[in-house]
């Protein structure tokens, strides 16, 4: 193979590697303030805004029902 294929070669699997869509990556966060309430930060992503909204809300809904004091 020529250093011309190798070089033809590694850029048609660069080209491959940048064409990949990443993997959706969520995240959830939990902290407490120095009073003792929790807070929640949630990031979730998709294919769609409207997908990452409702699946954010859900996570949302969830953690705060269940780390949030009940209001007196």
């Amino acid at each position: 193979m020529t250093t011309t294929d190798q070089l033809a070669d590694a850029l048609a699997r660069l080209a491959a590697l940048a064409t990949q869509a990443p993997a959706p990556q969520s995240s959830v966060e939990l902290s407490q303030t120095a009073k003792g309430a929790t807070t929640v930060t949630v990031k979730a992503y998709a294919a769609s805004a409207d997908e990452a909204a409702a699946t954010a809300q859900r996570l949302y809904d969830e953690l705060t029902s269940r780390c949030a004091p009940a209001v007196v």
